[in-house]
């Protein structure tokens, strides 16, 4: 559906973790970048990775989702024999994911996790009350 979002609440996305969305203000979540998206941030923080791989990860349609949970055995199994290339792409994908967690962490503070407990309000139980007297005489 044309100018249909994705609900988004303003928060303070590092560079690079957020990629923006048709509305000002707005970014997408990592967990919703499509193949487009992760070559975009490539393109911006990769350089010349990108102009090497940037059809690969798009051949293999690699998406936010995937690229945060991706590793170097399965960088090397779509086709990057490059060690250093591997690791160079990793250190991006890390950083990448570090941001996003951090930003997890940050927004699970802020709103709380959801499943706090309301309690109802404190009574006085009998083993708070003060002691009663005839229970502390001594005869």
């Amino acid at each position: 559906m044309l100018g249909a979002t994705l609900e988004a609440r303003p928060t303070s996305y590092m560079d690079g973790f957020a990629v923006k969305r048709g509305m000002k203000g707005k970014t997408k979540p990592l967990h919703f970048w499509t193949s487009a998206d992760v070559n975009k941030w490539l393109r911006k923080h990769g350089g010349l990775y990108f102009e090497l791989y940037g059809d690969l990860l798009s051949k293999h349609e690699v998406t936010g989702r995937t690229l945060i949970r991706i590793n170097d055995i399965k960088l090397e199994r779509m086709g990057i024999l490059d060690t250093t290339h591997r690791h160079d792409l990793m250190q991006f994908i890390l950083r990448l994911r570090l941001k996003h967690e951090m930003s997890d962490l940050r927004n699970h503070y802020q709103r709380g996790s959801g499943f706090e407990l309301k309690l109802p309000e404190a009574r006085q139980s009998s083993m708070d009350k003060a002691p009663s007297d005839k229970f502390l005489s001594v005869k």
